[in-house]
C-alpha cells in the first residue's frame, strides 16, 4: 500500500479518535513514532503532527536531523537506537529508511546490501527514552524497526506508558509475516482492529 493510500485509510478509520485528547484532559495527545525516518515520505505519524499533537520522533540515523528542521519538527527528532543490549552495529543503507541494527551477513558483504556506512552505536532501552524526554501516556505509538521491534517492545514498561492505539510494521523486509509479534502485543490486552499490507493498527481494550 503506498504512503497516501494509507495515511488516508488512517484518516478514514481513526482521525475521530486521533483529533480527541486523551483522558479527558485539554492537554494535546502524544506520540511516539520509533524507527521514524523522514518527517514526511512514508511517515507513519506525519498526519498526528499536523494535528498538532506533541510527541518524539527516533531514529537511529543522524542525517535525517537536517530534514527534520527543514519539516520544522526538528524538535520531535531524536537521534537513537533502541534496544535490549547495551550496543549494537547499525547500518545505514543507501535507501536510508531501511537502515537498522544488524547481525547478519549482510554486515560482512556491505556492497552487496548497500551499506554506506556501519558503527558500534550505544544502545538505549526504550522505558529509558521515554522517562528522559518526560512521556508519560501515549496516545499513538508507531514502530518500524526493520526486524528488531519484538526486542525494542520488550523493554516498554506497559502497565505505565499503555497507548492508546498502536501501528506497528509486522512484515520486515524480505520477511514472512511476525506472529509472535503480533501475538505478542495482543497478550498485553490489546485488540487488532485493521490489517494493512506491512502494518496493522492495535487499540488498546
Amino acid at each position: 500500500m503506498k504512503t497516501h493510500e494509507l495515511e488516508s485509510e488512517y484518516l478514514k478509520y481513526w482521525y475521530p479518535c486521533f483529533r480527541t485528547p486523551a483522558n479527558d484532559t485539554l492537554l494535546p495527545p502524544v506520540y511516539v513514532d520509533l524507527g521514524a525516518a523522514h518527517p514526511t515520505s512514508h511517515s507513519q505519524s506525519a498526519f498526528v503532527r499536523e494535528l498538532g499533537w506533541r510527541g518524539i520522533a527516533v531514529d537511529g540515523n543522524p542525517d535525517y536531523r537536517k530534514e527534520w528542521e527543514e519539516a520544522g519538527f526538528g524538535q520531535h527528532f531524536v537521534c537513537e537506537v533502541l534496544s535490549d543490549r547495551d550496543t549494537a552495529r547499525f547500518c545505514i543503507h543507501e535507501n536510508s529508511q531501511t537502515s537498522r541494527i544488524s547481525d547478519s551477513e549482510e554486515t560482512d558483504h556491505p556492497e552487496k546490501w548497500g551499506i554506506v556506512s556501519k558503527t558500534v552505536r550505544p544502545c538505549i532501552p526504550l522505558n529509558d527514552l521515554l522517562t528522559e524526554h518526560h512521556i508519560g501516556r501515549i496516545d499513538l505509538l508507531c514502530v518500524d524497526l526493520e526486524g528488531m521491534t519484538s526486542r525494542v517492545l520488550r523493554t516498554l514498561d506497559w502497565e505505565k506508558h499503555r497507548p492508546r492505539f498502536i501501528i506497528v510494521e509486522h512484515t520486515a523486509q524480505g520477511e514472512p509475516m511476525d506472529w509472535e509479534l503480533l501475538n505478542y502485543i495482543l497478550d498485553q490486552n490489546y485488540l487488532l482492529v485493521r490489517m494493512f499490507e506491512g502494518n496493522a493498527v492495535f487499540r488498546k481494550i
